[in-house]
């Protein structure tokens, strides 16, 4: 993405300049705002310059210097060698510039002058009180103690306070003097309580109020601390000590709600602590930077000069700057300013790096003297000079803590870690109120690689002191060097690796918008959804105008099958970002999932207006349109994507299905040797192909092939399922539900009766398979059966529905739920055998159910006529006409024979008695019944016009030819379908007149109006299922084709069910000479008709409840054999 930016006049400024200038694109850098606004509008207004330079820098991003990594190495080495061995540099040093460098880590390790937090009054540095007049007796005893506690002997003056108190428990000065031996080592809750006992007695003493907001402050409760610190400036408003701490206290309050992402509380704190403290810079500059942050520019106009002569004045005064070095940078593009800012606070570094607290005096010795002087040594680089003092002092002194971290340094600067370890953690334990201690601990741990406990120990050093930069700057490095690791393996898409670090991350940086976003991108993409929406939402909460978030919240939504919210969700998007043709294209993908096929096109055709070459809109619209039944306009569609993007696999396999719909057979041959290779490349790569499983039944009738496809799509959905799911385990309300492969521990029915059968289907509705099955449901065996139907389909308010409802025991509305609450259901419903009636059909099928193995027992059933291909599946119920046992090496699943067809029938189902004649539905006169001498003979096929392929075609066509005046009754789809097939009837010298077409109507008149049909001629690849058994159950006989697959079996299985195998053909050559010698001899078809009329009464095809015997005893032999495998 081409960047245009302006050259300035500091560092900070010139970056993206010294950017473009690496990448080979200086055209893009400006000098000044003039040129800035002009460069903008010229790349915005004329597109092929914008295209030129997009072209440019695709090119030089691979050759130009700037991402050219292995050469930034070897230059930064070569830079590295000349600094190592410099030229000599005649010029004189600055000012203060040291020849030698540092020995002292700038941030790892930091050293920091001690000060008591602790309130006083007095003109030295001591934080005791002396009271005027003295104390009577113990007075002396009291004076003493004071002394010992100065001198850094805390446990002797202890022992005096203690003795004072067994005497006067009441002595406000002891108690809280004692308090503050307890707030020195850090034992908060006693100060606490001490002081606040010294307060009962001595009420109106404004130093025990501000020592009490002292301890009140260590352990962070400020509200607390800021009462005491006002109390003890309304008894001595003159207190300086107390106003100080309290604007501190109120500062670091504001610089806390600040980093919870609360900026206008913040601002209010800031206000409050210069209410308190009006010359408070820090307080100043902080608010004013705030400000910056919030954009809230108007008070910054009347803020600027108080800033700028707050810093002029510190500079002057050789004093840090009240305002921060990068804060600097961000508001004044000066360098010469920006230098001077920085070399105030690095003064103020080296000025107070240390000063050692006094713990213990020595011997004829003065310790102080000694470790400043072994400190001098240290910083100047004398390493060895300094170690020698420093273990002389601890001879004397063993327990000093400052000799006893300063070495720990020396080790550190040794890499000597473990010894440093040893050494700083004694001088944590001697002296736990130190934040250098614990942050230089921090630095030991962590260049040992122990990051968590390096954490702790700069969190405990922020807790004592929450302006130590220090440890925060070396907190910040750790939880920016966690997020850089993540980013990189997010990039990598290793997002389960990523996780641990953003979710490390997250502790630290509460407003990072960022970080949260690609924390929910990592719960998202390895499957943890609820997490995921929870991280996003808090992206949201700290940047509501994100489009992105809005955008992975909406498919997430999307994915766990809640719609209506993802449809409000990239609403949201949408208000963020206007132009946004992936929320579009995103909306109309939920609309379509719900059966909104209109709206879901208009949503399609707003992303396409945003966006013309939205080749996965044009997708997604054709299968919308196809939904809504306008077929031409799908294709018109698919067709369009393709034009954008000719390699577009995915629109081309989508094509090639709609055009089977409408029988346009132009290109056929060239279209299915383009589909093979693709299929052939996908397979060959062991990747799931663009062909789905259904097409490859109704195109080719190849069980090797068809298993292969379906293997392919089965295997992707396996493997994402194995992702999210490791071990099935009882499930916690706080944790997802956890599913998987391994059946072993389910045991659910124990006793043999009754088995709980799962079905699991979208088509509970007016659809083909609910024909076959609504009455089966209701004769299965109470006594040993409980039937519960899963349903993820739409509620059509049908009769189908409504009698599958009826018929089951349990009828439950999975449609809302998502791929793991619907298994989880199943499997808390302690189902035995799960039967699935969907498989590749339609485009909501959910198999990802079953992938997550919610039952014991699963099996693949009825509503595709093939092999899932899938590990998921025990079994498949089938029949050994569509399935013979040689073809067993074509399923992934193991026969479940039954006796008969495996096709259920409804023995029940209606034929109304509306009284039809031909002339009804536009069929030959002049007798209005068929069969009789002197008709027209009419041969019907009521498939869907995918069916219908050349072939067959060609077949029906020439038996036509062979029987005058004979008409073709068909299905009416489309117009489309309509006028393919009359041209392709043209072309083979058939005319158009002899194609009659008749609409679809309900069920029970359709049946009806068949009876007016001759006979029925069969599909070849993909035969009538629910539509042969519906010519049979009407009377009127179907000429079938036997084939090779199981789509090209079902009417030689039913055909047999009903007793009538005469009908079987095995080649084309015995289908077209059956058809025509029935067409052709009266009283044949006459006898033939008879028959069926009498064996769809007395043969098994329709003999439901013998049907439901047969599949009960199939599942108890499944049960049966489960428990086998299982002893």
């Amino acid at each position: 993405m081409p960047v245009i930016a302006i050259l300035g006049n500091h560092f900070a400024s010139r970056v993206s300049a010294s950017i473009l200038t690496a990448v080979g694109l200086p055209e893009l850098i400006a000098c000044n705002l003039q040129e800035y606004e002009s460069l903008v509008l010229k790349f915005a207004q004329n597109p092929n310059e914008l295209n030129h330079i997009r072209q440019k820098l695709a090119k030089n991003r691979l050759t130009e210097p700037l991402f050219d990594t292995p050469r930034f190495v070897r230059d930064s080495e070569k830079a590295y060698q000349e600094l190592y061995h410099p030229t000599p540099d005649p010029s004189p040093k600055r000012r203060g510039e040291s020849s030698d460098s540092s020995p002292f880590p700038v941030r790892e390790v930091a050293f920091k002058s001690e000060t008591s937090a602790i309130g006083h009054r007095s003109s030295d540095s001591s934080p005791f009180p002396v009271r005027e007049g003295g104390w009577g007796v113990r007075s002396v005893e009291l004076e003493r103690a004071v002394h010992l506690h100065q001198s850094g002997l805390i446990d002797q003056a202890e022992q005096i306070y203690a003795k004072i108190l067994s005497i006067y428990p009441d002595h406000a000065d002891a108690l809280h003097l004692s308090g503050l031996i307890a707030y020195q080592q850090g034992r908060l809750v006693d100060a606490v309580e001490k002081i606040q006992r010294a307060i009962q007695h001595s009420p109106d003493n404004a130093m025990y109020h501000s020592n009490l907001g002292a301890a009140f402050k260590a352990q962070n409760r400020f509200e607390e601390a800021i009462s005491a610190y006002r109390r003890a400036l309304q008894i001595d408003p003159d207190f300086t000590k107390a106003r100080d701490n309290l604007a501190e206290l109120c500062f670091e309050y504001a610089n806390r709600l600040k980093n919870q992402g609360k900026p206008d509380e913040a601002v209010k704190w800031y206000q409050e602590a210069l209410t308190i403290k009006p010359g408070f810079e820090k307080a100043y500059a902080a608010m004013y930077h705030q400000f910056q942050h919030l954009c809230n520019w108007q008070p910054l106009e009347t803020m600027n000069q108080q800033v700028d002569l707050m810093t002029k004045s510190a500079i002057e005064n050789h004093s840090a700057s009240p305002e921060m070095p990068l804060m600097n940078i961000s508001r004044h593009a000066d360098p010469a300013l920006n230098f001077l800012v920085a070399q105030s606070w690095s003064n103020a570094v080296s000025n107070n790096v240390f000063t050692p607290n006094i713990t213990q005096p020595l011997r004829g010795e003065n310790i102080h003297a000694e470790l400043q002087r072994a400190f001098n040594h240290h910083q100047s680089g004398q390493i060895e000079t300094a170690e020698a003092i420093y273990l002389k002092i601890l001879d004397i002194a063993p327990n000093n803590p400052d000799a006893l971290h300063l070495l720990g340094l020396v080790a550190h600067s040794r890499e000597d870690y473990e010894k440093a370890e040893k050494l700083i953690a004694k001088a944590v334990e001697l002296s736990p109120n130190s934040p250098t201690y614990h942050s230089n601990f921090g630095a030991v741990l962590h260049a040992q690689k122990k990051t968590d406990q390096a954490v702790a120990e700069y969190r405990k050093a922020l807790s004592i002191d929450p302006n130590y930069q220090e440890a925060q700057s070396n907190l910040d490095m750790i939880v920016k060097t966690w997020i850089s690791n993540g980013f990189s393996l997010q990039c990598q898409g290793k997002f389960a690796e990523a996780l641990p670090f953003y979710e490390k991350a997250v502790e630290f940086v509460t407003n990072d918008a960022l970080v949260y976003l690609n924390l929910g991108i990592c719960f998202h993409s390895t499957e943890k959804p609820d997490e995921a929406m929870s991280a996003y939402r808090k992206t949201i909460e700290l940047n509501p105008m994100q489009p992105d978030v809005y955008m992975n919240l909406g498919l997430l939504l999307q994915n766990m099958k809640r719609a209506e919210e993802a449809i409000a969700t990239y609403q949201k998007a949408i208000e963020a970002k206007a132009e946004n043709p992936d929320a579009y294209n995103n909306i109309g993908i939920c609309l379509q999932n719900t059966g909104k096929p209109l709206q879901a096109i208009a949503a399609y055709q707003k992303s396409i207006e945003l966006k013309p070459d939205n080749v996965g809109a044009y997708l997604n619209m054709g299968n919308s349109l196809r939904m809504a039944e306008q077929f031409e306009e799908a294709i018109a569609s698919y067709q369009k994507a393709l034009e954008y993007k000719p390699d577009y696999s995915e629109a081309f396999c989508s094509l090639f299905h709609q055009l089977q719909y409408v029988c346009d057979w132009t290109g056929i041959e060239a279209n299915n040797k383009k589909m093979d290779a693709l299929t052939d490349a996908a397979l060959d790569k062991g990747q799931k192909t663009m062909e789905t499983p259904f097409v490859s039944l109704t195109r080719v009738a190849d069980p090797a092939r068809n298993f292969l496809i379906a293997k392919a799509w089965a295997g992707e959905i396996s493997a994402k399922c194995k992702v999210e799911s490791v071990k099935w385990k009882v499930l916690s309300v706080k944790r997802k539900n956890n599913l998987t492969h391994n059946t072993s521990h389910i045991t659910h029915n124990t006793s043999p009766f009754p088995l709980k059968i799962g079905y699991l289907s979208g088509d509970f509705r007016n659809h083909p398979v609910a024909h076959l099955m609504s009455g089966l449901f209701k004769l299965h065996n109470r006594q040993e059966f409980e039937i519960i139907c899963y349903s993820y389909g739409r509620d059509d308010d049908s009769e189908y529905r409504k009698q599958i409802e009826s018929g089951c025991d349990q009828f439950v509305d999975i449609r809302e739920m998502s791929y793991e609450a619907a298994a989880e259901r199943i499997y808390q419903d302690k189902i035995d055998i799960l039967v699935e009636m969907m498989g590749f059909t339609g485009t909501d099928n959910r198999l990802e159910i079953c992938a997550l193995r919610p039952a014991p027992i699963q099996v693949s059933y009825l509503g595709f006529p093939g092999t899932s291909g899938a590990d998921f599946f025990d079994y498949i119920i089938t029949d050994r006409i569509v399935s013979p046992p040689e073809h067993s090496q074509y399923y992934s699943e193991k026969p479940a024979y039954l006796p008969h067809c495996y096709q259920v029938n409804n023995n029940e189902q209606k034929i109304s008695d509306t009284p039809y004649q031909r002339r009804d539905f536009g069929l030959p006169d002049p007798t209005p019944y068929p069969s009789q001498e002197g008709n027209a003979f009419v041969f019907s096929s009521f498939n869907q016009p995918y069916k219908i392929e050349p072939v067959m075609f060609d077949v029906w066509m020439r038996i036509l030819k062979q029987i005058p005046d004979s008409v073709l009754w068909l299905l009416w789809r489309s117009p489309a379908a309509e006028n393919n097939l009359k041209r392709e009837a043209e072309i083979r010298g058939v005319s158009a007149d002899r194609l009659i077409f008749t609409r679809r109507i309900v069920k029970a008149e359709h049946l009806a109006r068949q009876r007016l049909a001759d006979l029925v001629l069969d599909t070849r690849i993909y035969n009538g299922h629910t539509t042969t058994s519906d010519a049979l159950w009407a009377g009127v006989p179907v000429v079938a084709l036997e084939g090779s697959h199981f789509a090209s079996r079902v009417s030689s299985s039913i055909l047999r069910a009903i007793g009538l195998p005469e009908l079987i053909t095995r080649n084309l050559e015995e289908y077209e000479r059956l058809a025509v010698r029935l067409a052709s001899q009266p009283e044949e078809l006459k006898l033939l008709r008879q028959k069926l009329a009498k064996n769809r009464l007395t043969q098994p095809l329709f003999d439901t409840p013998l049907f439901a015997r047969n599949l009960e005893k199939l599942y108890k032999e499944l049960r049966m054999a489960f428990q086998t495998s299982r002893i």
